[in-house]
């Protein structure tokens, strides 16, 4: 299971040794969109002609009836999938997931709302594989590729990756159990954490998902200074983080809220692993809780309401691993999620307090 290539706006590179000269019968690509840049333009986002040859063909755009729509040709074979993006949907990030096994003939191509974490999903029955000359066109400079700005970057892995919420903790980040505090990448099903509301609950579901380090998946640092921490906290942008205190109840009008991570860090994000990639880890418990490491409150993985639909929640990370019908269902946050202009608001009267105070 590996990361092959990815392809942004400064051009391809490769993630693994060398592009599979056969290309890949089974696999995934991922993309992530700008959706204000998309509503401005009706030119397709991708559009692959290796070597103009018409009789094979990828195409990637949007339609007049506001979904997403994938097209595949290659000789006699044709394969299309469409999937709506939702409503207003004109401003924030789309993450796009295509995947295919040409052996079943299975492919589904999924939508994914960054901001509001809404799943949709299209599935078919006419998939095939992804041909060296389309691998070529698309990551390694072959010619007949085009892509639209509003496309920030596209990834090719040789498996089924998740979609959906992954959790945003690297796997060294220490979790308080009543054992005394664990990296959360050796807790498992069945052990206990410390919660905010709740005591020690036990876990559900632990996993660490790889996924490239780019986009939304690139990681922050958040230094431990400004939040009494031993050590600084390295997380995915949208992991939530709980505040509290005088600035939250007179911005907020609440005892604590969650705020995303990138509100809170500094400009100097972490680096990512030595082969563009990186290992995200989530803790999965019966409701949505507030997690501890060193003395920080951090959300455990959110669902939602995704167990109401199976067929997508057996798509994700937990809902891969766990028997059907044993997903949780996540009724609300534990705390209130903030709006975008709230948390940059809290952020920067926070980072303000704390440079007054060190100096």
């Amino acid at each position: 299971m590996t990361w092959l290539a990815l392809r942004d706006d400064t051009g391809a590179r490769a993630l693994a040794p060398a592009l599979p000269a056969g290309g890949i019968a089974r696999g995934t690509l991922l993309f992530e969109i700008d959706l204000a840049r998309l509503a401005t333009t009706a030119d397709p986002l991708l559009r692959l002609t290796p070597h103009g040859d018409p009789q094979r063909i990828l195409v990637l755009e949007r339609g007049p009836d506001a979904r997403l729509h994938l097209f595949r040709r290659a000789g006699a074979q044709v394969s299309v999938l469409s999937v709506g993006i939702g409503r207003s949907a004109d401003a924030g990030k789309l993450r796009l997931t295509y995947h295919w096994d040409a052996g079943s003939g299975r492919a589904v191509l999924t939508a994914e709302r960054l901001a509001t974490g809404t799943l949709r999903q299209h599935e078919g029955r006419d998939a095939m594989a992804l041909g060296p000359a389309e691998l070529a066109a698309l990551f390694a400079g072959g010619g007949g590729c085009r892509h639209h700005s509003a496309l920030d970057w596209v990834a090719l892995a040789d498996h089924w990756q998740p979609v959906g919420p992954i959790g945003g903790l690297a796997g060294d980040t220490p979790i308080d159990t009543p054992e005394g505090p664990r990296p959360i990448r050796t807790i498992r099903p069945g052990d206990r954490v410390l919660t905010a509301d709740a005591g020690a609950q036990p876990v559900l579901w632990q996993g660490g998902v790889r996924v490239p380090a780019c986009g939304s998946f690139r990681p922050v640092r958040i230094e431990a200074p400004g939040f009494a921490r031993r050590d600084d906290l390295v997380a995915l942008p949208d992991q939530r983080i709980a505040m509290s205190g005088a600035e939250v109840e007179y911005l907020c009008g609440e005892d604590e809220v969650l705020v995303p991570a990138h509100h809170l860090a500094t400009p100097a994000a972490a680096d990512a692993s030595g082969d563009g990639t990186a290992i995200w880890h989530g803790l999965l418990l019966a409701e949505h809780h507030l997690i501890r490491s060193q003395g920080l409150w951090l959300s455990s993985l959110y669902l939602g309401r995704l167990a109401q639909n199976p067929d997508v929640a057996a798509t994700t990370a937990p809902g891969s691993r766990m028997a059907p019908g044993h997903l949780p269902r996540h009724a609300a946050p534990a705390r209130r999620d903030l709006h975008a202009f709230e948390a940059a608001a809290l952020a920067l009267t926070h980072h303000l307090h704390h440079r007054t105070s060190a100096a």
